[in-house]
């Protein structure tokens, strides 16, 4: 074996092997391997001589299916190489058509600029959910800020402004600010340019104040924890001062 690829849905945390194309290149971005294998467990496998064919790049098309399309660096590895070696993870990113299902704390929604009568979608933009960490010190916000490469949950807004942001429990070393089953969280938004742009969102922000009646400030900037959000967001943007 040359190497194998494994490819990740990183909500449902299994193997996604049918209405993919996997494309392992060089560092010249030209495919190398030819043909892979389908392996019962559902990884790619390139067979071959071992040598030096080990990929630079990754390239994961998602077809129809609701994920991203995802370029995955691989490491390099000097031979000779352990079995374990040869194996490259990708893990997916969800787009906003995934079908979040109970256990899954999600946000989903979309950022628009400009006019309220003719609103730009924001594309490009990086996006997380982030929870109250008790345990940091001091008490502060995790994860900090999106950055590059995007982190596990978080998302790139698409054409549409459209964005889907996770949680995945456990959160080793973390202690979540939870009170009856209520995960204290904001939108944190971040776009890059000549200057970078900061955009963060509690809660009581995303809907309008109707919605929040009869309802105390402090359960104002939770969400239920383990369940998809009820609401689609729809978000003018508006960066910190």
């Amino acid at each position: 074996m040359l190497f194998a690829v494994e490819v990740l849905d990183p909500v449902s945390r299994s193997i996604v092997s049918h209405g993919i194309t996997v494309r392992p290149l060089d560092a010249a971005g030209r495919p190398i391997g030819g043909k892979a294998t389908l392996s019962h467990s559902g990884r790619f496998v390139w067979l071959g001589q071992r040598g030096n064919a080990r990929p630079a790049v990754v390239e994961v098309l998602p077809g129809k299916l609701p994920f991203e399309k995802q370029v995955a660096a691989v490491p390099a590895k000097a031979e000779p190489m352990a079995p374990n070696d040869r194996l490259i993870t990708v893990t997916l990113r969800p787009t906003i058509a995934y079908l979040f299902v109970e256990g899954t704390t999600m946000v989903r929604g979309r950022i628009w600029e400009g006019p309220d009568d003719a609103p730009r979608a924001v594309e490009g933009a990086r996006v997380q959910l982030a929870f109250l960490d008790l345990a940091a010190s001091p008490i502060g916000w995790w994860p900090t800020a999106p950055g590059w490469p995007l982190g596990l949950g978080e998302a790139r807004t698409d054409a549409s402004g459209g964005f889907a942001v996770f949680l995945r429990e456990p959160f080793p070393n973390r202690k979540p600010d939870i009170v009856a089953g209520l995960i204290k969280v904001r939108l944190q938004v971040v776009r890059l340019g000549n200057l970078i742009a900061r955009m963060t969102l509690t809660p009581d922000r995303w809907l309008e104040p109707a919605a929040y009646a009869g309802m105390d400030a402090e359960a104002r900037t939770r969400i239920p924890l383990g369940r998809p959000y009820p609401r689609d967001l729809n978000v003018k943007w508006t960066p910190d001062q």
